[in-house]
């Protein structure tokens, strides 16, 4: 049981770091988003973690790109 929940935090925090990296990827072409519900249900399911690392990773490399810091 405990491997599984492992696996699963995992698992769900990946999954979020990647999905709001790819958000803000889309933002940044104007393409269609993922919706905001779908990104928040993957915090609030155990992926916090990778949601805060992707939402502030994608904000620093836009920081550092324009030569402004936060």
């Amino acid at each position: 049981m405990t491997v599984f929940l492992i696996i699963w935090y995992c698992t769900l925090n990946m999954t979020a770091f990647l999905a709001y990296g790819l958000d803000k990827l889309k933002a940044r072409y104007n393409l269609w988003r993922i919706p905001e519900r779908f990104l928040l249900g993957l915090a609030v399911f155990g992926g916090a973690a990778g949601a805060f690392t992707g939402a502030d990773c994608s904000i620093i490399k836009q920081a550092e790109k324009k030569g402004t810091s936060r």
